[in-house]
């Protein structure tokens, strides 16, 4: 299935090992050219031009590689999905469906947290929040990021997804327990296949 729009294409097609679907989110300028592909399996791919719109240079970030599953990490709510991930839906109240995993081996400087996560319905009260995610400094008790995700944050219903959240280690917390959790709002069922940073 792709969909597009003025800046932004849409592609699903099957993700994850068990065949859930994920989303490849593609971004173009006003000059119709390719900036950006977010893959739904964890590659995000950055694209330059000259000043003469030649393509100068290609990044690709990979962001999965080496990440937490979701089923691995503590939680206080939810479940494991059948197809895979952690899960909750409306049936229970808000909590923390991810935290931890309480690693010291974030390196300092500018850092992002990702996310590869999925909701059900997109279509109704789209500037509610569904989830929150946020990086937390369990040694100092601070944290260091928070984003709200919102339904219209989703671009299709039950297809994984990737979100960042960037943040910022300072030299003074080296080596402190870091968290990337995860807050249901209780307003949506979500899904939380994989939790990185790079």
């Amino acid at each position: 299935l792709i969909l597009s729009s003025p800046a932004l294409i849409l592609s699903i097609g099957p993700g994850h090992a068990l065949a859930q679907a994920s989303a490849d989110v593609m971004q173009y300028d006003a000059l119709g050219r390719l900036t950006s592909v977010q893959a739904g399996r964890g590659a995000l791919t950055k694209y330059n031009y000259d000043p003469a719109s030649n393509r100068s240079s290609v990044n690709v970030q990979r962001q999965l590689d080496s990440s937490w599953a979701a089923t691995s990490l503590p939680h206080l709510i939810g479940y494991a999905a059948s197809f895979g991930g952690w899960a909750a839906d409306t049936s229970g109240g808000p909590g923390h469906l991810t935290y931890g995993p309480y690693t010291t081996a974030i390196p300092t400087g500018n850092r992002v947290g990702v996310w590869r996560m999925m909701t059900d319905i997109i279509s109704i009260q789209q500037n509610e929040i569904v989830a929150t995610i946020d990086i937390y400094d369990s040694t100092a008790g601070q944290i260091l990021a928070v984003k709200n995700i919102v339904r219209s944050s989703f671009v299709g219903p039950m297809t994984y997804q990737i979100f960042e959240l960037p943040f910022t280690l300072s030299a003074g917390s080296a080596g402190h327990s870091l968290e990337l959790r995860t807050w249901f709002t209780a307003n949506a069922y979500i899904n939380v296949d994989r939790i990185r940073y790079y």
